[in-house]
């Protein structure tokens, strides 16, 4: 199985749903061992390394007490054992989102454990930007249409979100939300470098560039040169699954990775979300960008991880693009339970996490 660090570190940043412990037992599920092994692992902790404690055969029923912050793991209790098993496994009676996320595990710790190995690396490619001009408070979205979408972080920069019980991400959104008041507004900017439709090919295009950029200058440079963040997420991959290959796209992120290192800024790469009818291809292009960001010690938000959790993947009827809360657009940034089964809820509240998690690996500067 995939290393799932972000699973961003971040699943690098590494990813992520939840509620936190405030939920009271009341809300555990039952569930039930999906009959597609003989038998399945409990572990101590939730990762793919710990402990075994025990084994629950096909069907076996189980309750269910609280989950990882990316629902990746589930902490369960049968006649026989109480522990940790990949969520994967378990067929459960409602939406796992109702789940109270433990708060030792808040952050998977497959992302906290790598976060904690690139902190160095992290905090060196952030210094180097800062001596060539970037801006501490500023980051970059790069990507297609579901990063260019309004729904993707708009709501935030525009003051709709409502923690819920995340309120420990205040600070980061005060912190980037300081350059509101300024010439730039990293949560609600119009990146030069996501548009609708684009693949990794498009981005490093010169020919597809907006019209303010410089002669021969690609979408990617034109936006980091004008915007100059310290961070870039970076997305890409559920157009290219229908036009190229696996090779090809490996190549292409390679690039990207290299140009925004090159300007001092620090990659966060995101895997793609599921995607009906190309999930052979979902999966190659999400294993190449788990293993781009060990390459690279680069953070990984692993929102696929996310999404597979959540009814109909999280998608809307496109089978494409993640859907929207019941109050659409103004419900993406509010993080209350209710709104957590939503592929856009998700992909904010993960986009936030991985800054926090960044930002904290880089020294939380103020300036």
């Amino acid at each position: 199985m995939p290393f799932r660090i972000l699973s961003l570190c971040l699943a690098l940043i590494l990813l992520l749903i939840g509620v936190q412990s405030a939920f009271s037992q009341d809300a555990t599920l039952t569930g039930s061992v999906k009959p597609i092994a003989a038998a399945i692992r409990v572990r101590a902790a939730p990762r793919e390394s710990s402990e075994t404690i025990g084994t629950l055969k096909a069907e076996t029923n189980v309750t269910l007490l609280s989950r990882t912050g990316d629902s990746r793991w589930l902490e369960i209790q049968s006649d026989d054992v109480r522990g940790w098993v990949d969520a994967t496994y378990i067929r459960v009676s409602d939406s796992i989102a109702t789940l109270p996320v433990n708060p030792e595990y808040r952050v998977p710790l497959e992302m906290s454990a790598y976060i904690h190995g690139i902190t160095g690396q992290l905090r060196l490619i952030y210094e180097q930007g800062q001596a060539m001009g970037n801006r501490a408070d500023v980051f970059s979205k790069v990507g297609d249409s579901i990063t260019a979408a309004p729904h993707t972080l708009h709501p935030v920069g525009e003051g709709m979100t409502n923690l819920g019980a995340y309120t420990y991400l205040q600070s980061v959104i005060d912190f980037y939300g300081r350059s509101l008041a300024r010439d730039h507004n990293a949560f609600a900017n119009t990146s030069l470098a996501a548009t609708s439709g684009w693949t990794t090919t498009d981005v490093l295009d010169p020919a597809q560039a907006p019209t303010l950029c410089q002669w021969g200058e690609s979408a990617l440079d034109c936006e980091y040169r004008i915007v100059r963040p310290s961070i870039s997420f970076i997305m890409f991959g559920t157009n290219d699954v229908e036009h190229m290959t696996s090779a090809l796209y490996r190549t292409n992120m390679e690039q990207i990775i290299s140009h925004t290192l090159a300007r001092g800024i620090i990659p966060v790469l995101t895997t793609i979300p599921p995607r009906p009818g190309y999930e052979n291809s979902v999966s190659a292009f999400n294993a190449t960008l788990y293993d781009l960001s060990r390459a690279y010690s680069i953070p990984l938000i692993d929102y696929y991880a996310t999404m597979v959790t959540l009814p109909d993947f999280g998608l809307d009827i496109d089978h494409t693009h993640p859907n929207m809360p019941p109050l659409g657009y103004e419900g993406c940034a509010d993080f209350r339970t209710l709104n957590l089964p939503f592929g856009y809820v998700m992909r904010n509240l993960s986009l936030l996490q991985g800054l926090y998690e960044v930002w904290e690996a880089i020294g939380q500067p103020t300036a």
